[in-house]
C-alpha cells in the first residue's frame, strides 16, 4: 500500500514540474513585435534588377508564426524581445521613413541594413531611439545627406559602419553622405565603445583637426577610403590610434603620396593594405616593428628603391605578403623565413633568379614572380 502510495506521489510531483516548466511551443515573440516586422516589410519591395545574390530573409515572415523564428531576426530566450534583425543582401528596396514600424523594435542591440537600396533615404534621427544599440551597419545601402548627430546618441555602439558606394543604374554614387564637423566632434565624444568604424565614400571634408584632438575610443579597424580628408587630419587621426588591428584607409598614403615612417607605431596591426595608391618613395624601415601583422599588400605603387627583405624578418606571423613593382629587392641577407607565409607576390620587382629562401616556405600556396628577368633553368627544390 505504501509503495502505490509513493507511486501517486512521484506521478503528482512529475505533473506539478511539467505544469511548471515553459512550454517548448510557446510563441516568444511579442505580437506588437511582429505586427512592427510584417508592417515594415510591407513598406519595401524586393529588387529584382541587381547583380547582388539575394537573401530573401523576408519570405519567411508570416502573420501567426512564432516571428523569433523567423530568418534574420533574433530574439532574447527570456524577454522574447527583438534584440537582432540582419536584413543584409536582402535586395529590399525602398523609402525608409520617420514613422516606420521599424522604430518600435526599441529592444535592438544589432542592426544590419546592408547592401540593400533605400533610394537616397537620409539616415533619420529616429534610430536614436535604439538606446541599446551595439552594432550598426547601413553600408552600401544608398543612404543620402548628413550623418544625423543623433548617432552620437548611441553610446553602446561597438560597430558603426555607413560607407557608402552603391551602384544605381551602372552609375557609382560617390560621397552620397557628409558628416559636418560638428557632428564628427560630437560623434567620437560621445562613442566611447566603438571598436570598428568605417566612413568609406563619406564626405569628411569639413571635419577639423580639433574636432580629433581629443579621440578618447580605441579603435581596433578604422577605414575612411575616399572622405576628402584634409592633409593634416590624415597624420593626427593617426597618431591617435595606435590600437588598431586592421587599416583599410586611403589616408595614409595622401600624405604627400608617401607612407609614413609613423606607421611603425601601429604595434597591434594585423592587417595593412595600402595596394594602388600610387604611392612613391621607399618603404620605411619601421615596419619591422609591425610583428603581428599578417597581411601587408603594398602592390599597385609606385615605390622605388632597394629594399632587403631580410629587414622583413621579425614578421613571424606573415601570412600574404604582395609588394609592388620597380622595387629592387635584395635577400642574399636573410637568415631567416616567414614560416607561416602562404601568399607571396613580388611581380616586377627586378629579380633575375629565383630567389632560394623560397625552398624554405613550406606554407606557401600562391606565388607571383611575374615581370622579371628571371633566366635558366628551374631549381629543383622548386
Amino acid at each position: 500500500m505504501e509503495f502505490y502510495q509513493f507511486l501517486c506521489f512521484l506521478s503528482c510531483l512529475s505533473g506539478q514540474l511539467l505544469l511548471n516548466l515553459p512550454s517548448s511551443t510557446a510563441q516568444l515573440c511579442r505580437p506588437v513585435q511582429s505586427d512592427a516586422l510584417l508592417q515594415f516589410n510591407d513598406s519595401l519591395t524586393v529588387e529584382t534588377d541587381t547583380v547582388l545574390d539575394c537573401d530573401l530573409k523576408m519570405t519567411t515572415w508570416k502573420n501567426g508564426l512564432d516571428c523569433c523564428s523567423w530568418d534574420g531576426v533574433t530574439c532574447d530566450n527570456i524577454t522574447g524581445n527583438i534584440i537582432g534583425l540582419d536584413l543584409s543582401y536582402s535586395c529590399l528596396q525602398g523609402t525608409l521613413r520617420s514613422n516606420s514600424s521599424l522604430f518600435a523594435l526599441r529592444h535592438l542591440q544589432s542592426l544590419n541594413l546592408a547592401f540593400n537600396n533605400f533610394h537616397t533615404s537620409p539616415i533619420l534621427p529616429e534610430l536614436s531611439v535604439f538606446a541599446e544599440l551595439r552594432h550598426l551597419n547601413l553600408s552600401y545601402s544608398n543612404f543620402f545627406g548628413l550623418v544625423p548627430v543623433e548617432i552620437s546618441f548611441l553610446s553602446k555602439l561597438v560597430l558603426l559602419d555607413l560607407s557608402q558606394n552603391y551602384k544605381d543604374d551602372g552609375i557609382y554614387v560617390e560621397q552620397s553622405l557628409k558628416i559636418e564637423n560638428s557632428g564628427f566632434k560630437i560623434l567620437i565624444q560621445n562613442l566611447t565603445e566603438l571598436r570598428e568604424l568605417n566612413l568609406d565614400f563619406i564626405d569628411m571634408s569639413a571635419v577639423s583637426l580639433s574636432s580629433v584632438m581629443n579621440l578618447s575610443f580605441s579603435l581596433t579597424f578604422f577605414s575612411a577610403n575616399w572622405c576628402n580628408l584634409p592633409g593634416n587630419f590624415r597624420s593626427t587621426f593617426l597618431a591617435c590610434l595606435t590600437s588598431l588591428i586592421s587599416i583599410w584607409v586611403t589616408m595614409i598614403s595622401c600624405i604627400s603620396g608617401k607612407i609614413l615612417d609613423s606607421i611603425g607605431e601601429f604595434k597591434n596591426l594585423k592587417t595593412l593594405h595600402l595596394n594602388n595608391y600610387s604611392l612613391t618613395g621607399s618603404i620605411p624601415s619601421s615596419l619591422v616593428n609591425l610583428t603581428k601583422l599578417t597581411s601587408l599588400d603594398l602592390s599597385r605603387n609606385e615605390l622605388t628603391g632597394i629594399l632587403d627583405l631580410g629587414v622583413f624578418s621579425t614578421l613571424k606571423n606573415l601570412q600574404v605578403l604582395r609588394l609592388t613593382v620597380e622595387l629592387n629587392l635584395m635577400y642574399n641577407s636573410m637568415n631567416h623565413t616567414f614560416p607561416k607565409l602562404e601568399t607571396l607576390a613580388l611581380p616586377s620587382c627586378n629579380l633575375t633568379e629565383f630567389p632560394p629562401f623560397l625552398n624554405s616556405l613550406k606554407m606557401l600556396r600562391q606565388l607571383d614572380l611575374s615581370g622579371n628577368k628571371i633566366g635558366g633553368q628551374i631549381p629543383r627544390w622548386f
